[in-house]
């Protein structure tokens, strides 16, 4: 068995272009809180996520972020509450 998942840090190191993100064992119901090189950014606006049951019964955390960059990003994501 996995390990449940309520937070994760990524570092991109030569800039992005639309990154997604499949995060199986998210241990939550509840949407995620994404954070840019320290800055919240706004759902719907900013990223999209869903959040589905996969066939072993764990959530799994969909995520999508409208972020175009040619520099190193610290992108934080965790659950709410």
């Amino acid at each position: 068995s996995s390990p449940e998942v309520s937070s994760l840090n990524v570092s991109v190191t030569k800039g992005c272009f639309n990154p997604g993100f499949v995060v199986k064992n998210w241990n939550s119901y509840l949407p995620a809180t994404v954070k840019i090189n320290g800055k919240l950014q706004t759902q719907g606006v900013d990223y999209k996520q869903g959040i589905i049951v996969d066939t072993n019964g764990s959530e799994t955390l969909i995520l999508w972020l409208d972020k175009v960059a040619k520099t190193p990003l610290d992108i934080a994501i965790s659950a709410q509450g």
